[in-house]
């Protein structure tokens, strides 16, 4: 009877199975010639008992429907930079120089430049207050924006002839003047090239520096001496990194914190810095160590945010870190594309610090 309970399909069969009717009053039974049992496995046995046992099989669930497959949402991520390739003709260094924007402003979290190629400035003529900056960082020529000057004016002086302001345009159309200077980039040699009348200029009310002393001229132009993180990685270019290391680091820069998980270690080859070194009334020609390795730690769109110096022990001598943008805010609108225009020279009139000088106190008569 357990195989029968188990064996809900068991079916008996009767065969031979033979009725007879009689005409008479008494019935005859039946007669079986044979009886036989198809068990689960569709065999046939005359005993339940010799049926096979029972095997039970495994249970497998309808397979969901398939739906076809969705493209990702490519808004709800933030798009990823191109990976740096180790295996190529270009170093990771060319590499990266070859993806940096065009035009980007960055800052250390003491100076804002702007870039455009080459050249850099510290604002955006007509718009900018006296001491703006503007360079090329191909050439060590900076030039000074004190603020706009009359061409009328200009001439007169330059021809020792009387000029009066009477009848004149309004200084806002004036060009501007530029003061050059021919410097170094090192700010020791610097201080020494930089005329000692710039303070009192830059004391004026034009500008206030908060007693800035004439060992701390350079300070006047700290802005010219901040590299961008592509001029450092400029440096090499050719250079085969001694690794690549994608350890996550969380690390700061001006403002917050980023996350970086590419790092490139070179062995240190920057020239050290040469500066003039004054020891019992002598002056020296010195120089700084250069660092024994330097690290250039990228964020999510491979910019180089972080650049460590590293002494022969691994320990960190200098640390450079910086924000870097392709826009910018401008009277409250943001993401202003960084225009051209903004680091070339505007329409100016080169002029001295002597002829400057000259110029203010004309209008102050």
């Amino acid at each position: 009877m357990r195989n029968l309970t188990l064996l809900a399909g068991t079916t008996v069969l009767v065969i031979g199975v033979a009725l007879a009717l009689t005409t008479g009053p008494s019935i005859t039974p039946a007669v079986v010639h044979d009886l036989l049992i198809q068990c689960w496995d569709e065999t046939l046995v005359r005993d339940v008992r010799a049926c096979p046992p029972a095997q039970l099989r495994a249970y497998t669930a309808p397979a969901a429907p398939q739906q076809a497959p969705q493209e990702p949402e490519t808004a709800s991520r933030p798009p990823s930079a191109p990976p740096i390739i180790i295996n190529s003709e270009k170093t990771p260094a060319q590499q990266l120089l070859e993806r940096a924007p065009a035009t980007y402003v960055y800052s250390d979290g003491q100076n804002t430049v702007y870039a455009a190629g080459p050249h850099r400035s510290t604002g955006e003529w007509p718009f900018v207050p006296p001491g703006t900056l503007y360079w090329n960082v191909d050439t060590p020529t900076l030039y000074v924006y004190p603020g706009d000057i009359s061409p009328e004016w200009y001439t007169a002086h330059k021809t020792q002839e009387e000029f009066t302001t009477t009848g004149q345009i309004g200084s806002s159309l004036y060009p501007a003047a530029l003061i050059p200077l021919n410097l170094t980039r090192n700010r020791k040699l610097d201080s020494e090239l930089i005329p000692k009348q710039f303070i009192k200029y830059f004391r004026s009310p034009f500008m206030f520096t908060g007693g800035i002393r004439e060992k701390d001229i350079t300070l006047l132009i700290d802005a010219y001496y901040t590299k961008s993180p592509y001029e450092h990685l400029a440096a090499y270019a050719k250079d085969t990194p001694l690794r690549i290391d994608t350890q996550k680091r969380v690390l700061p820069a001006p403002g917050g914190t980023f996350l970086s998980n590419t790092s490139i270690h070179y062995r240190g080859r920057e020239l050290s810095s040469p500066y003039l070194l004054q020891l019992e009334s002598k002056t020296y020609l010195a120089r700084n160590n250069a660092p024994h390795e330097i690290v250039f730690r990228l964020d999510a769109r491979n910019i180089p945010l972080v650049i460590d110096e590293l002494d022969e022990s691994g320990k960190l001598v200098r640390r450079h870190a910086y924000t870097l943008q392709d826009t910018y805010t401008r009277d409250g609108v943001r993401n202003t594309p960084i225009d051209p225009r903004m680091v070339l020279l505007p329409p100016h009139i080169i002029v001295s610090l002597e002829e400057w000088t000259a110029w203010m106190e004309d209008q102050e008569r």
